[in-house]
């Protein structure tokens, strides 16, 4: 056997990583990469990444280029190290993560075109599950941890499951709930979750650990859907009462409602105007912009075009059907040119 060691920093990649250590360095790679693509990057309008990069300003483009150098070279790592664990060799690291790293890039440059992007990452996606299911052969030697099991309360109750276990690294999931990043974070927690809370929390024996959390673990997977079924149910109820109280008083002062602002404003985004007639529901667009989309995105527009007139429509005084709406609704270039109508 080769004297290598599991080492399980980002930033390294020297001797090996188990399976269950991947998976979690895997989770918070995706992390990073999940906000910082909410944070930093705009709101994308099309399936061509690399135009709204550009429109948006080069800062973009640049920062793009970057954060896929850096998200390759934390993934090559992870990769490495994961196949000396299943090799049980240790190969010419800065060699191979350099390849690595350039397939990767690879991968991240064709996710400037979402279809291109689609083919490609597939190849990545189905090597990230091999290394997650296939067994290594150095890790497959050690004794197993009686610890290390995934840890059902700590994945649903989450934070507060942390401070009843003395597991404060679970309050970092609290500013990570409204963004995709908290269910990575809440898997990383039914990963790690034994560990922590085992070294954080004095139990007389590896029993009563066991023990304690199987209680904790029934609780929150019943609990915690529960509570969001409910929490879910009164947001709706409170929603649609607010829009509704909002729609008869916007009638009454003869003024758009907030719902209409908001819709009219989103819409402003694709089309340059629209107009609402009794036999024609027009919706004007660039004909160079329209032209330049695929059909999947004119198929698109034309549904948010479709929506906004359902939602005029629902509070005229003679509503029509949605097929009917859809039949009147159509895309016209600036010139006032047919450019699009459902067939």
């Amino acid at each position: 056997m080769n004297n290598l060691y599991e080492d399980i920093k980002l930033f390294s990649n020297e001797g090996y990583i188990s399976r269950r250590n991947y998976i979690v360095n895997f989770l918070i790679i995706g992390i990073i990469s999940s906000l910082f693509l909410m944070f930093v990057f705009p709101k994308f309008q099309t399936t061509n990444m690399l135009s709204d990069l550009i429109s948006a300003g080069s800062i973009y483009l640049i920062l793009y280029i970057i954060a896929s150098l850096i998200f390759s070279i934390l993934t090559a790592f992870n990769m490495s190290k994961r196949i000396s664990d299943i090799k049980n060799i240790e190969p010419k690291n800065s060699i191979f993560c350099a390849i690595l790293t350039f397939l990767l890039l690879c991968q991240f440059s064709s996710l400037l075109n979402y279809q291109a992007g689609v083919i490609l990452s597939l190849p990545v996606i189905l090597a990230q599950l091999f290394f997650m299911i296939k067994k290594g052969e150095i890790t497959s030697k050690q004794e197993k941890s009686e610890i290390n099991k995934f840890n059902w309360g700590a994945f649903f109750g989450t934070f507060v499951w942390g401070l009843f276990n003395k597991t404060y690294i679970a309050l970092l999931i609290i500013p990570l709930f409204f963004t995709p990043a908290w269910l990575f974070f809440g898997l990383i927690l039914g990963i790690k979750g034994n560990e922590w809370a085992y070294k954080n929390k004095k139990y007389d024996s590896i029993e009563q650990f066991h023990k304690s959390q199987k209680k904790q673990a029934t609780f929150w997977s019943i609990f915690t859907p529960v509570l969001f079924v409910a929490l879910f149910a009164a947001l709706t109820v409170i929603f649609s009462y607010a829009i509704a109280n909002d729609e008869k008083r916007a009638q009454i002062e003869g003024r758009p409602s907030y719902m209409e602002v908001l819709m009219t404003k989103e819409l402003k985004k694709i089309y340059d105007n629209y107009e609402l007639n009794e036999n024609e529901y027009k919706f004007y667009i660039n004909k160079d912009f329209w032209n330049n989309l695929s059909d999947y995105e004119k198929k698109s527009a034309f549904e948010s075009a479709a929506l906004f007139a359902e939602y005029k429509n629902l509070y005229s005084k003679t509503p029509y059907t949605k097929d009917i709406i859809r039949e009147k609704t159509k895309i016209y270039s600036s010139d006032n040119k047919l450019l699009y109508e459902k067939k």
